[in-house]
């Protein structure tokens, strides 16, 4: 009888449910006191039934025994015999003899003692003249004997009278108590295990499960509740409760989307700023960069215009074409710069990639000491992962004093190429600024501003990085590369 959906059993197999609860705490209880009270009844019961067992013989042995006395005083034996089988007829009364003063038996009905000397109880009578009761043996049978004195007209004892009943007939009187008291308990407390089962249910349980669907429901996204519990009072004020927080979340889930909608909107007008604010930086650093050999260009053109066959006009021309060559380089950089996809991605050993560009660098630059710490392989665009080593060994080259160091490391699940020279290294307010295009402390002419930036974009392309740091002989940048333990693509 489970009304409560399944669940999670991880979390409810270790527990015991409300209706267990129930059982345990509160009708276990009320069974044990209950069969307590039950006990102490029946034992106030059986005494009380016991007594009037015995009470029965006493009235009767009280009636008949001044009759009894009577025909004693008269020797009427069969007087007496007539009274004795009246009184054995009844159902009660197991035995009913008359003994003389010394305890000899005169006349008995039934079973009964030969003789009571020896017995206390008698011979208890026979000295107070006053009526006693009790249990013992008589032909081998436990009875409840009573005796009572049988007095001659002037108040003397002259013989005792003596009425049985079996011990036998009072137990099972008291068992029936027993059982009956017994039965009628396991009876109260099973109809109040069904009762109460039946209460939890309609109650308790199935107000429960529908909470707990509810709650399922809400936990899979749904947030359009409408529980109607309307009693117990307290499960119709959680059931309003989980209304008013299922009205609540929804409104919050819309307040958060339409402020996710802001959000996304106003990000995208600040990368639209941002890309206005890159395009205009581009197009003054093409400007300033473009600027200059335009003009030494146009100063040459004029000159020739002027002075076609003069002497230097050759010299000129050969000006103009390293002008021109040097605005094609800038182009050429720039489109670098731009490219966003990549033609395709291998595996590729950093160590063999980074010595090729070590062993191709400028003759008349501080020449690189290489160093590979490990054979390190990692997956990307070779020839823009070449760009980028060969971009930050010419900017250490051009900026060191007299040595480049490269070292190819692993560290932890990257693959790391690491860069320092012992020039002057970047001053703290270039930092945040040496990776943005065009932005050099170069003399013009000297370089496009665009290598550092060009090497920004090709990590971000593969999903790494370029860090700058100030070492103890100089700058430091360190590309930091996903590695890859395929080593059969190699």
């Amino acid at each position: 009888m489970n009304d409560l959906p399944a669940g999670n059993s991880d979390t409810r197999s270790n527990t015991y449910d409300l209706r267990r609860a129930m059982l345990l705490g509160i009708l276990a209880p009320i069974a044990l006191l209950s069969a307590a009270l039950v006990l102490v009844i029946a034992l106030w019961a059986e005494r009380s039934l016991e007594a009037r067992l015995q009470g029965e013989i006493e009235l009767i042995a009280r009636a008949v025994a001044p009759s009894i006395s009577t025909r004693l005083v008269d020797s009427d034996i069969h007087g007496i015999r007539e009274s004795l089988d009246s009184l054995f007829s009844i159902r009660r009364v197991y035995g009913v003899a008359v003994y003389n003063v010394g305890g000899e038996l005169l006349v008995a009905a039934g079973t009964a003692d030969n003789t009571l000397r020896g017995s206390l109880a008698a011979s208890g009578v026979v000295s107070s003249g006053q009526d006693e009761g009790g249990y013992r043996e008589v032909d081998g049978q436990t009875v409840y004997a009573y005796f009572t004195p049988l007095l001659d007209r002037d108040g003397r004892i002259q013989g005792l009278l003596q009425i049985t009943r079996q011990r036998q007939e009072i137990t099972d009187a008291l068992t029936r108590l027993h059982l009956t008291a017994w039965s009628l308990w396991s009876f109260a407390v099973v109809a109040a295990i069904v009762i109460t089962l039946q209460l939890y249910r309609r109650l308790i349980g199935t107000r429960v499960a529908m909470l707990l669907r509810s709650i399922d429901a809400f936990a899979r996204g749904e947030r359009e509740l409408k529980l109607a519990i309307r009693a117990p009072r307290e499960f119709a004020d959680i059931g309003n409760s989980l209304n008013s927080m299922a009205r609540a979340t929804r409104e919050a889930e819309k307040a958060l989307e339409k402020k996710q909608d802001e959000e996304r909107a106003l990000q995208r007008r600040l990368d639209q700023s941002e890309r206005a604010a890159e395009i205009g930086r581009v197009a003054e650093g093409l400007a300033h960069e473009l600027g200059a050999p335009l003009t030494v260009i146009d100063g040459r053109v004029r000159q020739m215009e002027r002075r076609p066959d003069a002497p230097g006009t050759r010299i000129a021309m050969q000006e103009v074409r390293q002008q021109v060559q040097r605005m094609g380089n800038i182009v050429r950089q720039l489109l670098s710069y731009a490219r966003r996809e990549n033609a395709g991605h291998d595996a590729i050993e950093l160590a063999n990639l980074v010595g090729r560009v070590c062993q191709g660098s400028a003759a008349d630059a501080p020449q690189p000491e290489l160093s590979c710490t490990s054979h390190t392989l990692t997956h990307g665009d070779r020839v823009r992962v070449e760009m980028a080593v060969a971009n930050i060994v010419r900017n250490a080259q051009r900026h060191a004093l007299s040595s480049v160091w490269v070292t190819v490391e692993r560290r932890g699940g990257n693959a790391i190429v690491r860069v320092e020279d012992d020039g002057p290294g970047v001053s703290a307010e270039d930092e945040r600024e040496i990776f943005k295009p065009f932005f050099s402390r170069e003399p013009t002419g000297s370089g496009s501003g665009l290598g550092l930036a060009i090497v920004n974009n090709i990590m971000q392309e593969h999903g790494g990085s370029v860090d700058y740091s100030l070492g103890s002989h100089g700058a430091i940048f360190e590309l930091v590369f996903p590695a890859t333990d395929n080593e059969d693509s190699r």
